[in-house]
């Protein structure tokens, strides 16, 4: 019988959760949240970390467990835990058509970002290519998305990198005089957008059966990488609302490049959308990756028809969840 081949590595783990959590979310909505909260965005980011910490936590003992041998994630918690595979099942359903809207959106914004670079085309055919693109990489094996997901995730720390550094020497602390300039309320009204930021850490988990030692690897990578993106999205958000006014910013369709353009040299708004293809890039892949294995595991339980749980006999990958879920 052909299985699902454990071949993610530390790095390519790295990669997936951070990949996914630095992705649309501090590039498509930090700009918007402005409106609603002001200045007061990367207090919002930082207010949401020990929340995410702490789940992060939960993830890290589930997969410290036999269970985290096994694909699935949530489901495998919850179906053996409780006992329940329905409950399960109806729990994790849900996530995973919130994934496959996720793609769609990510896809489309992609492709937004791709007429910065070639003009006057035609944003849903870049969205379809993309589509195509990833689903090729995440056929051919694990390993294979796990090496094009660590080379685009140093594409987009570098382009990071060029943003935040020289951004800290021109941040103008008069935009922070006043802790919550939209009140208290704009900050709650803010939270929900920004938590889509957050959204989707618990991917690994999903790949915990085709992980490396997964029981030993795993946990920290989940810890470690929430703390990495927490900091991220801080920096981020903190150059950005210290360089430009947050009114500015919120009318702003591409409000990190525009903030890039106050203290960058012409080339630096290129350098920004690189770094939000990056991101988009980076979260399409894991994304992707997500549902084939969620309709893998349902199909492993007799809670989907039993073809779905097929895998290609050379690439190890279950190519016909993958052609559903993508």
């Amino acid at each position: 019988m052909v299985t699902l081949k454990r071949d993610l590595g530390k790095l390519s783990g790295y990669a997936t959760i951070i990949g996914i959590l630095v992705g649309a979310g501090i590039f498509r909505v930090t700009g918007e949240a402005g409106a609603l909260a002001g200045s007061a965005v990367p207090l919002a980011y930082l207010l949401f970390a020990p929340i995410v910490i702490c789940t992060a936590l939960a993830y890290s003992v589930f997969v410290s467990t036999p269970l985290g041998m096994r694909p699935g994630g949530a489901y495998i918690h919850i179906s053996r835990t409780f006992g329940n595979y329905y409950l399960g099942f109806i729990a994790m359903w849900m996530k995973l058509l919130a994934f496959i809207g996720a793609i769609s959106f990510m896809s489309t914004s992609l492709g937004e970002y791709m007429t910065f670079f070639i003009p006057e085309t035609d944003p849903r055919l870049w969205a379809s290519l993309t589509m195509v693109l990833f689903y090729g990489i995440n056929l051919f094996g694990i390993r294979h998305y796990g090496m094009i997901q660590t080379i685009m995730l140093a594409v987009l720390i570098v382009s990071i990198l060029v943003l935040v550094i020289p951004g800290l020497f021109v941040v103008n602390l008069k935009y922070y005089e006043t802790l919550l300039p939209k009140g208290f309320s704009g900050l709650l009204a803010a939270m929900p957008m920004l938590f889509f930021s957050y959204a989707g850490f618990e991917t690994l988990a999903q790949v915990a059966g085709e992980t490396k030692d997964p029981t030993r690897t795993l946990p920290m990578i989940f810890v470690k990488g929430v703390l990495v993106s927490v900091f991220i999205f801080f920096f981020m958000a903190f150059v950005a609302f210290g360089v430009l006014p947050a009114e500015t910013l919120a009318q702003s369709q591409s409000a990190m490049a525009d903030a890039a353009a106050v203290y960058l040299p012409p080339w630096g708004a290129g350098i920004v959308a690189i770094g939000a293809m990056s991101a988009f890039l980076t979260s399409i892949n894991g994304s992707i990756l997500v549902p084939s294995r969620m309709l893998f595991v349902f199909s492993e339980d007799r809670l989907l028809p039993p073809f779905l749980a097929a895998v290609h006999p050379k690439w190890r990958t279950p190519h016909v969840s993958l052609i559903i879920s993508g």
